[in-house]
């Protein structure tokens, strides 16, 4: 059964005709869709929900979570509970003794993880995440994969870094990232807050499937930092209202205006603190993305918020190419 909510009934014009026929194309191109939001202008102008799925429904939204612990790492800074993103990593870690001498390993910055220009040993995009979610430290997992011979810098998209974040907020505010983001973030924010959750079996299911609740959790207890969220997609579309607002909920100062510049910040990487920053579209627009189609875009020059939930999918299609062909024309026409 269908959920058929578009929020644009009284309104016409060819702009929301066409905005009104990308329910078609998500049915044929993008069938994994659970969810869509768009809001322009602080109005939500378009809401459609697909399958069994509802306004209520949460969904594993993969790596858009990277995108919200970094604005966790943010708000942790603003309150002092770190110095600054230059701070070392290992300044963390003390207690893990490593006989080998690596010199990269103790220069590697917050601000490292966060830009995803951490030397691991592994190839890029061939990070070993079934040995690195089945082994029983993943912190030590993460910190041994450091290349010591290394070109600190470059980047190299890393679920671990993200994992480290999360073991580094919780070290310095005393929370795992769960609690943290229901105490400075979803509940600032008039979102649901995160259930107690306790992984304890960690196949694919619970880590990355249908098994997973709330947000899912490292044998230490210490949160999934890459994934393992599960948001709505109305909540989705706040996390991008805040972004394009500079870091403000409906007049609450939730994480600093500076976070937000430093997050978007124009690199050659294309990638801010766990943001892509889109150069190839028609227009500026920057993005939180995850495996399967999972989705927060924000269009500052159209005042826009894009969000997207989807269940998991083998090559998904990409959404950002929906975004520039479907729905850029029916904002701007």
């Amino acid at each position: 059964m269908e959920n058929n909510k578009n929020i644009i009934p009284e309104k016409s014009g060819s702009k929301y005709d066409l905005l009104l026929k990308i329910e078609d194309i998500i049915k044929k191109e993008y069938s994994n869709t659970e969810g869509i939001v768009i809001s322009k202008d602080g109005e939500m102008i378009y809401e459609k929900y697909f399958g069994e799925s509802n306004e209520n429904q949460k969904t594993h939204i993969a790596s858009v979570t990277k995108s919200i612990l970094s604005i966790l790492i943010g708000i942790a800074i603003d309150k002092g509970f770190m110095e600054d993103e230059n701070q070392k990593v290992m300044d963390f870690f003390k207690e893990y003794d490593f006989i080998d001498k690596n010199e990269i390993r103790d220069k590697i910055t917050i601000k490292d993880l966060l830009t995803m220009t951490v030397p691991y040993t592994f190839e890029e995009y061939m990070e070993p995440l079934e040995d690195f979610t089945r082994s029983e430290d993943w912190i030590r997992y993460a910190l041994e994969s450091i290349d010591g011979n290394g070109e600190k810098g470059k980047f190299k998209y890393s679920t671990m870094s993200a994992h480290l974040l999360s073991a580094i907020l919780t070290k310095a505010s005393g929370m795992s990232a769960k609690e943290f983001a229901n105490k400075y973030l979803f509940k600032p924010m008039d979102m649901e807050e995160i259930n107690h959750n306790d992984t304890k079996e960690f196949s694919f299911d619970t880590l990355f499937g249908e098994k997973i609740e709330g947000w899912a959790n490292d044998p230490m207890g210490i949160s999934a930092g890459g994934f393992g969220l599960k948001l709505s997609t109305r909540d989705m579309a706040k996390i991008g209202e805040l972004y394009l607002n500079n870091g403000e909920y409906k007049g609450k100062r939730i994480v600093s205006e500076e976070w937000i510049d430093k997050t978007l910040k124009e690199n050659q990487n294309g990638y801010g603190y766990m943001w892509y920053l889109i150069y190839n579209a028609p227009i500026r627009m920057y993005c939180a993305l995850g495996d399967g189609g999972n989705m927060i875009c924000v269009i500052p020059d159209l005042n826009t918020v894009i969000a997207m939930t989807s269940s998991f999918m083998m090559n998904a299609k990409d959404r950002i190419g929906f975004v520039a062909e479907y729905i850029l024309p029916a904002l701007s026409n």
